[in-house]
């Protein structure tokens, strides 16, 4: 199978914005919003899981960079350290930010429905499937499809520059330093970018309220950051759902 093309990769990203990023940024606050009030078998989850779980098997066919896990090669507990410092810092920033709520909120709050029987069996399945699709979504997806786009613009500016260099001799010297001075401004553009798929994760969990929406962006960096650091989407996806799950323990008996 051969990697995707420009136009291919464009299309894929359009899809998956429309059928999978947009719909959660829609969901309204609801003051009055009962959590897991009547659970059943998370199809539509499952269907998103099976599509997210083929979209990070062929990775090496839409993007150039490898993403194998690095711990292989020269560090094998890579996994290991990720996943602890990603689930303690997640656990670290929610337990601040409900102190904070806690003492700044007055108003009502979302109400969460203790599962009876099978129902625990549906709401772990729906915390699995939609603990991986987010990481492969979120973590994945958005952030390195953007980067794939920004690099391909970078790339074909300095064939561009480099081609008007040659032909305009006179001012190779100029168009030199217009190349510098722009390359300097790459890396703030990642960090703009980066900015950008971090408030669309924390604004898709908008409909639980605003400290939900904080509690996400600080969670995105810090799963994003698990994820550049060892390269497995499996290490993210483990401290995302173990960390959804303990959360709702909190919720439940705490």
């Amino acid at each position: 199978m051969n990697r995707l093309r420009f136009p291919e990769i464009l299309f894929l990203s359009l899809l998956i914005y429309i059928f999978f990023i947009i719909p959660p940024l829609t969901v309204p606050y609801d003051e009055g919003r009962v959590l897991f009030s009547r659970l059943s078998f998370p199809f539509q989850a499952l269907i998103s899981f099976l599509v997210f779980i083929v979209l990070y098997i062929f990775r090496k066919h839409i993007f150039k960079e490898s993403y194998e896990n690095t711990s292989k090669k020269k560090q094998p507990f890579a996994g290991v350290f990720c996943f602890l410092i990603s689930f303690g810092s997640l656990l670290f920033i929610s337990a601040i930010l409900q102190l904070i709520s806690g003492k700044v909120s007055s108003g009502g709050s979302l109400e969460v429905l203790s599962p009876e029987g099978i129902e625990w069996v549906y709401l772990c399945l729906s915390f699995v499937f939609q603990g991986f699709n987010e990481e492969v979504l979120y973590r994945f997806y958005l952030p390195e499809s953007g980067n794939y786009f920004i690099r391909l613009i970078d790339k074909k500016r300095k064939k561009t520059v480099k081609a008007e260099s040659q032909t305009e001799t006179a001012q190779g010297t100029e168009q030199s330093t217009s190349l510098s001075v722009d390359q300097k401004n790459v890396p703030v553009i990642f960090l703009i970018s980066e900015t950008v798929y971090a408030l669309i994760f924390a604004f898709s969990h908008r409909y639980l309220g605003f400290f939900a929406v904080l509690n996400a962006f600080f969670a995105h960096c810090v799963l994003r950051w698990s994820f550049c650091k060892c390269r497995n989407i499996y290490v993210t996806s483990l401290a995302h759902i173990i960390y959804n799950f303990f959360s709702l323990l909190c919720f439940l008996y705490v």
